[in-house]
């Protein structure tokens, strides 16, 4: 089976498993194209991480970790604000609104710490500290975040 780029795709990939027989509108050079089992529902496997679990390898380059003490449910809204964030900052950034796009970015920051990627490491905090960390960057960026509908 070939892919979008003419080059054959690995047997028992994601893409070769679609259901609706739709393919991704993704071009194939920027997407990993892993292995995985039927049933699942990511196309790559989980990042390499280093031996102490602090921080992921993406590319050869290190990157610091979420909080694993972070519950399921405030990950995803954290991580939900920061993609919000950054689709904001592309928006400001063609717009050329500078004052925008200083607003957007500074929601990314409170979302990444609230993830604990940035500001103190999480593995120097104590497990209070932590989850005040992830409750203050939630109650801040949910009282910032445009409102429904807002461009």
């Amino acid at each position: 089976m070939l892919g979008f780029s003419g080059r054959p795709v690995p047997p028992r990939t994601r893409a070769a498993d679609f259901s609706y027989g739709a393919w991704p509108t993704v071009e194939t050079r920027h997407r990993v194209w892993a292995p995985v089992e039927r049933g699942t529902s990511s196309y790559m496997p989980d990042p390499e991480r280093t031996e102490d679990g602090r921080y992921v390898v993406v590319g050869g380059r290190r990157w610091r970790a979420s909080d694993p003490l972070l519950p399921p449910r405030e990950r995803e809204r954290l991580v939900s604000h920061l993609m919000s964030a950054r689709r904001d900052v592309a928006a400001a950034l063609d717009a050329g609104d500078t004052e925008a796009e200083r607003r957007a970015r500074a929601r990314v920051g409170r979302a990444k710490e609230g993830l604990g990627e940035r500001g103190t490491p999480w593995w120097e905090m104590s497990t209070e500290a932590r989850r005040l960390r992830w409750t203050e960057a939630l109650r801040d960026l949910e009282g910032a975040s445009p409102p429904s509908g807002a461009t």
